[in-house]
């Protein structure tokens, strides 16, 4: 038994894949096996998680990760120009309301006036104006958005097990696709790099707040776990939850995904992974003409 395992774990350590790196820095690791014919498992990481960011944006990776599943240009909306016209306007009115709360709500809070700046119990009448506007805005923006539009192209054509992850120190995004549509795959991973559409970024915010109560306040152990963790790692960026803190999910802003998107996506600090039955030689051009497009505004990104 000791033999076998012994065996199993050396042949696991001489997994040698194709390595090769693209002129914008994104480096691609590819491995063609033909143990299950047709299928290809796809997918692409990004070298950043929730210790790459700081307090006040704790959570902002993972929040990411679920923005890059909101479509693209291309996909998503089906009025490109009222999508976006109605995107601006919430990022208007959301920086109208963080504005009042900054300026106005903490003095009150400051006084003694109020027990919590973020609380809508204690809002002012114009803040419960921006609010009222801010939710018929974001409602009538469904009209233009298609819904988990990226996910059913992909099953439509045959793909599945569609998901990503965040962890600590890493974010990645990954599919299985039948073999004959690895060009679809490429095309639709590189245009959720090149043109992210970041829809719905005010809506998600309750979905996100969701997930937590549901993964980690409504656990036996969940709110202990993050206290202990917390105080383990203080003065680390381990010290706060994949998830974030409640109070900084709340209160995002549009500058804040754009930034850290624009910082830690640069194609130098991402690598792709393409493991399956597929010949090298037929999808490195592929890899090349759709993940080549990317651009990059520092090859030599250390995060």
């Amino acid at each position: 038994g000791v033999a076998l395992i012994a065996s199993v774990q050396t042949n696991a350590q001489q997994v040698e894949p194709i390595q090769f790196k693209l002129d914008n820095g994104m480096e691609f690791m590819l491995y063609p096996r033909s143990e299950e014919p047709n299928i290809i498992a796809a997918g692409w990481l990004a070298k950043v998680g929730s210790v790459n960011e700081r307090p006040g944006i704790t959570g902002i990776a993972h929040y990411l990760e679920h923005m890059l599943f909101k479509g693209t240009s291309t996909i998503g909306t089906n009025d490109l120009e009222a999508d976006r016209a109605s995107h601006d306007q919430q990022r208007e009115l959301q920086s109208q309301l963080l504005n009042e709360v900054i300026s106005t709500q903490y003095d009150r809070w400051r006084r003694g006036e109020i027990s919590d700046p973020w609380d809508p119990n204690y809002d002012t009448d114009s803040l419960r104006e921006i609010r009222k506007q801010l939710r018929e805005t974001v409602d009538a923006h469904k009209e233009h958005v298609v819904s988990n539009e990226f996910d059913r192209v992909y099953t439509t054509k045959g793909a599945a097990g569609t998901n990503a992850f965040t962890s600590p120190d890493v974010t990645m995004y990954f599919i299985n696709v039948p073999s004959n549509k690895f060009e679809l795959w490429a095309w639709m991973e590189s245009d959720r790099l090149y043109n992210p559409a970041f829809r719905e970024f005010i809506s998600e915010n309750g979905v996100v707040i969701e997930e937590r109560k549901q993964v980690l306040e409504s656990t036996p152990t969940g709110r202990i776990d993050e206290q202990i963790d917390s105080v383990f790692w203080s003065s680390t960026p381990y010290s706060w939850p994949i998830i974030g803190w409640p109070s900084d999910i709340a209160n995002y802003d549009y500058e804040n995904l754009t930034s850290f998107f624009d910082t830690y996506y640069d194609p130098s600090n991402l690598v792709g992974i393409v493991v399956g039955d597929f010949d090298p030689e037929e999808v490195k051009p592929v890899i090349e003409q759709y993940f080549g497009r990317l651009e990059t505004s520092n090859p030599n990104f250390t995060p």
